[in-house]
């Protein structure tokens, strides 16, 4: 192998790294249950709520309107969004939002946070605006 293809080769690898090392925005902002204005999200109204406070923010380099990984549930186009996150399983879910290895702490929340309860609530109820 070539000097020249070792190069090209050490180049492409850390393209690769910058461009995976942190789909989420940088920000230092935590999501809290203040932050949402209803008890439990479901249907299309929950959806919103999640969508604007944690998934859009937290979410959208990846799989927002430039993101490059689909499905696309975090984009500016709230009812496409919407329809993505139904395609989405609760186990995807639930990996996707705690054990995220792309984006880490800037993305990740403890299953006994306010906002993964209500992002569990939704995954349960999508098409129903009351949780029961």
């Amino acid at each position: 192998m070539t000097i020249r293809v070792k190069i090209h080769l050490i180049l492409a690898g850390l393209l690769l790294a910058l461009f995976f090392q942190n789909c989420a925005k940088s920000s230092n902002d935590h999501v809290t249950i203040d932050s949402l204005s209803v008890p439990r999200a479901c249907g299309k109204k929950g959806y919103e709520k999640l969508h604007f406070v944690y998934l859009e923010p937290k979410c959208a380099s990846c799989h927002g309107d430039n993101g490059f990984v689909a499905p696309f549930f975090a984009t500016s186009n709230l009812l496409n969004s919407y329809y993505e996150a139904k395609s989405v399983t609760k186990e995807k879910w639930h990996i996707g939002t705690t054990q995220n290895g792309f984006c880490g702490d800037a993305c990740n929340i403890e299953t006994t946070s306010a906002i993964y309860q209500q992002l569990m609530d939704w995954v349960a109820h999508p098409d129903r605006d009351d949780c029961n």
